[in-house]
């Protein structure tokens, strides 16, 4: 004799969940974080038009905080656009043979008007060493993490970057001698707009997704990274890159 049944399907949602809210978070934070500039534009292009600003210092004040706040939407748009695609990016694309210390070389130049504000003295080793790797993601994360060094290390102050070798890992070492970073944060620096100072980062021109993108370029070649720092002594990041990612021998 049949007997009715019941057929319970059950479908573990968490991860779409999760993801959902972390699309919702980003989205947030992006609006929040476009809409300060985009005020301050609307605000400084309203006053121009109506008449208010007469005199000449006036309006170049404006035009000029105006052309800074579109730079500052510009470089949170562009770190966007290059976080969702590291994000997305599921393999290695466009690999290279390339001298990692020359990276090193190129990124310094790109900050070398930073470094001249900053008094910087840089101390990095002056050797060949390549890797196979995608090269404007090793440029990128070199990029934030030296300008992040730069930025926050004390004014005439030394960064130091290492290049090394060690248990089947490429090593890439930077540390500076700046203002450190509290215990309290440290476990959420590499979060999307995440700022420890925010007051700080806005002044200097960061977008808060630097090190998010650090975080999402190293993971893309399966490593992990390092921080050790002290309030009122520095900061050092230690990035470990296997070397079988880097097809190295």
């Amino acid at each position: 004799m049949n007997q009715p049944s019941v057929i319970l399907i059950f479908t573990d949602i968490t991860a779409i969940k999760n993801i959902e809210n972390l699309k919702k978070d980003f989205f947030d934070n992006a609006s929040h974080e476009l809409k300060s500039p985009l005020t301050a534009i609307l605000g400084s292009s309203d006053l121009i038009i109506q008449g208010m600003a007469k005199d000449e210092k006036t309006i170049l004040d404006l035009a000029k905080r105006i052309s800074e706040e579109a730079k500052r939407m510009n470089n949170l748009v562009m770190d966007m656009l290059t976080l969702s695609k590291y994000e997305n990016q599921t393999q290695i694309q466009h690999r290279q043979n390339l001298d990692i210390n020359r990276t090193v070389q190129e990124v310094l130049e790109s900050l070398q008007g930073l470094i001249d504000s900053k008094k910087i003295t840089i101390e990095t080793t002056d050797r060949e060493d390549y890797i196979n790797a995608n090269p404007d993601q090793m440029f990128q994360l070199l990029k934030n993490l030296l300008e992040n060094a730069i930025k926050y290390g004390k004014q005439s102050g030394i960064v130091k970057i290492k290049i090394n070798r060690e248990n089947h890992y490429l090593t890439i070492i930077i540390q500076d001698d700046g203002i450190g970073i509290p215990k309290a944060d440290q476990a959420r620096i590499f979060e999307r707009f995440y700022r420890v100072d925010k007051a700080r980062s806005k002044s200097t021109g960061g977008t808060g997704l630097g090190l998010s993108i650090v975080k999402h370029i190293v993971m893309n070649y399966n490593g992990h990274i390092e921080l050790d720092s002290t309030e009122g002594k520095g900061t050092l990041v230690k990035v470990y890159l296997p070397e079988r990612e880097l097809k190295l021998n």
